[in-house]
C-alpha cells in the first residue's frame, strides 16, 4: 500500500525555522555567555560571544541543548552599537570586490571556535544571520563548505568572493517578499552575489512602517520581541494587528519538518502513524492558520463596513474642503451661500444711492454762484441720473446672476461632489466601498467553507488512520479484512464549491481608476457651470465699470469752469471761492463712485480667478477626492490584511501540493480518496487565494 522509497524523519537536527529565529531576532538582542534561549521545544545555550570587535563584527556561538549541535549566529547592521559605523562601512564595501575586514574577522572567529570545539570532539554545524549578518554567514560558508548557512534576507557578497554560476548547496537564503534590500539587489541584477539557494517566502506586508520587520523578519520594541506588527489606536476600527514572525512563513512538510522548497520531497510510506501525523498537522499547521486568515478577512470586512458607514462624514469633509478652496481662490468673494458676494452687491446699491444724492448736491452748487458771477459763468448742469439708472438696472441683473451662481455652486457642492463617490461607474453609489464589500462578503463565505472542508478532511484523515490500525489488528488476528476496513464511513466528505466573485476585477487599482474617473467627470460636469456663470457675471461687471467711468467723466467736467470777458478783482475773488466749493462737491460725488468701481474690481478679480483657475483647483482637490472615495489609511489597512491572509493561503497551497504529492504515491482506495479530497481542498484554497489576491497591492 505504500512506496518503496521512505523519507527518514530526522528529529535530531536544528531546523531552518529555528536558525531563522536566531538570525533575525535573537542575534540582535545582546546576550551573555551562559544564557539560554527557548524556541518552542528546543533550548539553545550561549557558549561564547564576540561583541565590539574593532571591525564591527558581532557574533555569538550557541549549542542546541536538545540535539547537541553548535550554531554561530552573526549580527546584522546595528547602528546603535559601539562599532555601528563599522557595520555601515562594511555594507558599502560589500559592493566592491575586495573582502572587507569584517568578513575576514567572521571567518577568523569561525575557525577559532572550530578549533576550540574540536578539542572536545565537536564542530560548528550551522552559521546564520540576517542582512549584513547573512553576508557574514554566507562568506564563512563559501570558504568552509562543511558548514551549513541559513540566512534571512542577506546582504550580497563582494564579487571577488563568489564564483558566478557556482552551486553552494550548503547555503540556504530565505527572502521575504517585501524585503527592500533584496528587491534592490534583484532590481540591480546582483542576486548572483547572494550565493546558494534563494527561497522566496510569503513574509511581510507592503507598508513603509514595516520596512524594518520586513527585512529582519521580526518586530522588536524596546529590546523585546513582539510577534506582530501593529498600527493605530487599539480598540478602534483603524487598529491593525498582523503577525510578522518570519519563521512561521517557512513552509515545512507535515511529516518530515523539512522545508518544501527546491524540488519534490522524497515519498514516504503512508501508514497509520503518518496519517495520524497528517491529521495532527492539519489541526495545528493548517486549520489554526486558516482561522488566522479568517480573522484578517473579517478585519478587512469590518474596515470596509466602517468606511461605508462614514459616507456622510467623507462627503461633508470633501464639501468643506471644496468650499474653502473656492473662498481662497476668489479671495473670500465667494463663501458659504455667497453671503459675502451678496453683501458686496448690496454695498454697490448703497454706493449708487449715495452717488445720486451727491450729484444732486453738485448740481445745486453749480447752479447757485454769487449773483455777481452769473453774467460771467457758462451755464453748467451735471446730469448722471440716466447713467445711475442704467447702473441700477445692471445691478438687478447682477443680483439675478449671483443667485444663479449660488444655485450652481450649491448644485456642484451637494450633487456633483456626491457623484464623485460613484467613481465614474454606474454599479454602486459608493463605488469602491460597494465593490470591496461585495467581493469580501463572498471571500468571507468562501473562507468559512474552506475551514469547514478542512475540518472534515482532517476528520477523514484521522478516521482513515484508525481504519489502518483496525486493518493491522485484523491481519494479526486473521480476521476478515473487508469487515475491518469498511471505508464507507470514512470517505464521506461534503462537496464544497467556492462561489465565484464578479467583483474587484481591476484589483486594488480600482481606487486609482475611480479617482481618475471621478476627477475627470467632475471637471467635465462642473467646469461649464463655473465658466458660463462667471463669464456672464464678468460681462455685467464690465458694463457697470463702463457706466461708472462715464459717470466719472461727467462729474469731472464740473470743474471746467470759465469766465467770460474782463471781471473786476471782486469777481475774481468770488470765483476762487466758488471754484473751491465746486471741487469739494465733485470730490464728494466721486468718493462713492470710487468705492463702487473698486468693489466691482474686487468682484471681477475674484470671479476671474475662479474661472481661469478652476481646472487647476479641481486638480488640487484630487487628494481629497481620493480620501472621500475611500480614506487612504483604511484602504491601506484593507490591503495589509488581505496581503497577510493571501500569504497564508499561498503557504497552505504549497503545503497541500506536498500532501497531495505524497498521497499520490500510495495505491490504496482509502488513500486515493484522501488524495482526491486533498486535491479538492487545494483547488478551493487556490480559488480563495486568487480572490484574496485581488485585494492586495500587487494583485
Amino acid at each position: 500500500m505504500g512506496s518503496l522509497f521512505v523519507q527518514q524523519i530526522d528529529i535530531n537536527t536544528t531546523t531552518d525555522q529555528e536558525l531563522v529565529q536566531l538570525a533575525g531576532l535573537y542575534a540582535y538582542l545582546e546576550r551573555r555567555t551562559g544564557e539560554r534561549i527557548r524556541l518552542n521545544t528546543s533550548t539553545f545555550r550561549i557558549v561564547d560571544t564576540n561583541y565590539n570587535h574593532p571591525t564591527g563584527l558581532d557574533a555569538l556561538t550557541l549549542q542546541n541543548v536538545n540535539t547537541g549541535e553548535f550554531i554561530m549566529a552573526f549580527v546584522g547592521t546595528n547602528v546603535h552599537a559601539e562599532h555601528g559605523m563599522q557595520d555601515l562601512k562594511t555594507n558599502v564595501r560589500l559592493l566592491n570586490e575586495p573582502t572587507p575586514p569584517q568578513l575576514r574577522a567572521a571567518n577568523e572567529y569561525y575557525l577559532q571556535m572550530q578549533a576550540e570545539l574540536a578539542k572536545s570532539g565537536h564542530s560548528i554545524s550551522y552559521v546564520c544571520g540576517n542582512s549584513l549578518g547573512g553576508a557574514l554567514a554566507n562568506s564563512v560558508a563559501v570558504k568552509n563548505p562543511e558548514v551549513k548557512s541559513v540566512t534571512i534576507n542577506p546582504a550580497l557578497l563582494p564579487s571577488g568572493l563568489v564564483v558566478k554560476d557556482a552551486e553552494y548547496p550548503n547555503i540556504t537564503n530565505y527572502i521575504s517578499q517585501y524585503d527592500i534590500l533584496n528587491l534592490s539587489i534583484r532590481a540591480g541584477q546582483l542576486d548572483h552575489r547572494v550565493p546558494g539557494n534563494q527561497y522566496d517566502i510569503y513574509h511581510g506586508i507592503p507598508s513603509l512602517e514595516a520596512l524594518g520587520p520586513n527585512h529582519t523578519g521580526y518586530v522588536r520594541q524596546n529590546g523585546q520581541h513582539v510577534p506582530y506588527y501593529e498600527s493605530g489606536e487599539p480598540g478602534t476600527i483603524d487598529y491593525v494587528k498582523i503577525y510578522m514572525d518570519a519563521h512561521e512563513h517557512i513552509v515545512t512538510s507535515i511529516w518530515t519538518g523539512e522545508p518544501l522548497y527546491g524540488g519534490r520531497s522524497i515519498p514516504i510510506r503512508i501508514d497509520r502513524e503518518h496519517l495520524l501525523k497528517l491529521g495532527d498537522g492539519l489541526e495545528t499547521k493548517v486549520i489554526e492558520r486558516l482561522k488566522r486568515t479568517q480573522t484578517y478577512i473579517n478585519s478587512s470586512v469590518a474596515i470596509v463596513e466602517a468606511e461605508g458607514a462614514d459616507i456622510d462624514k467623507r462627503l461633508n469633509t470633501l464639501r468643506t474642503v471644496f468650499q474653502e478652496m473656492i473662498r481662497r481662490e476668489t479671495n473670500q468673494v465667494l463663501n458659504e451661500k455667497n453671503r459675502r458676494l451678496k453683501e458686496m452687491v448690496a454695498a454697490l446699491h448703497t454706493f449708487l444711492n449715495l452717488l445720486e444724492t451727491r450729484c444732486r448736491s453738485l448740481n445745486y452748487v453749480l447752479n447757485s454762484p454769487p449773483m455777481e458771477l452769473f453774467e460771467f459763468l457758462a451755464r453748467k448742469d451735471i446730469s448722471v441720473e440716466s447713467i445711475c439708472q442704467e447702473i441700477r438696472n445692471k445691478l438687478y441683473e447682477l443680483e439675478d446672476m449671483v443667485d444663479r451662481l449660488t444655485d450652481g455652486l450649491h448644485n456642484i457642492t451637494m450633487d456633483r461632489l456626491a457623484e464623485v463617490l460613484q467613481g465614474g461607474q454606474n454599479k454602486f453609489y459608493d463605488y469602491v466601498v460597494g465593490e470591496l464589500k461585495s467581493h469580501l462578503y463572498i471571500v468571507q463565505q468562501n473562507q468559512e467553507r474552506a475551514i469547514t472542508q478542512m475540518s472534515e478532511y482532517q476528520s477523514q484523515v484521522v478516521a482513515t488512520g484508525e481504519k489502518f490500525h483496525l486493518l493491522d489488528l485484523s491481519l494479526s488476528q486473521r480476521k476478515s479484512i473487508s469487515s475491518a476496513l469498511n471505508l464507507s464511513d470514512v470517505l464521506k466528505t461534503s462537496a464544497v464549491q467556492m462561489e465565484e466573485s464578479p467583483y474587484l476585477m481591476m484589483h486594488m487599482r480600482i481606487k486609482k481608476v475611480a479617482v481618475d474617473a471621478a476627477t475627470a467627470t467632475f471637471k467635465q460636469s462642473t467646469n461649464p457651470i463655473i465658466s458660463g456663470i462667471t463669464s456672464s457675471l464678468d460681462f455685467i461687471l464690465r458694463s457697470i465699470e463702463f457706466l461708472g467711468n462715464s459717470a466719472r467723466f461727467s462729474i469731472n467736467t464740473a470743474t471746467n469752469l470759465a469766465l467770460y470777458g474782463n471781471v473786476p478783482g471782486l469777481a475774481i475773488s468770488l470765483f476762487s471761492d466758488y471754484n473751491t466749493r465746486v471741487k469739494n462737491a465733485v470730490n464728494n460725488a466721486l468718493y462713492p463712485l470710487d468705492d463702487l468701481l473698486e468693489t466691482i474690481k474686487g468682484i471681477r478679480n475674484g470671479l476671474s480667478a475662479l474661472r481661469d483657475n478652476y481646472l487647476r483647483l479641481v486638480d488640487e482637490l484630487r487628494p481629497y477626492i481620493d480620501s472621500a472615495i475611500f480614506s487612504k489609511q483604511r484602504f491601506q489597512n484593507v490591503t495589509l490584511y488581505n496581503t497577510a491572509a493571501c500569504s497564508i493561503l499561498k503557504e497552505m497551497e504549497l503545503l497541500f501540493n506536498d500532501i497531495v504529492y505524497q498521497l499520490s504515491h500510495n495505491q490504496g482506495k482509502a488513500i486515493k480518496a484522501l488524495q482526491l479530497t486533498g486535491n479538492s481542498v487545494r483547488q478551493n484554497m487556490s480559488k480563495l487565494e486568487e480572490q484574496l489576491e485581488r485585494g492586495t497591492l500587487y494583485g
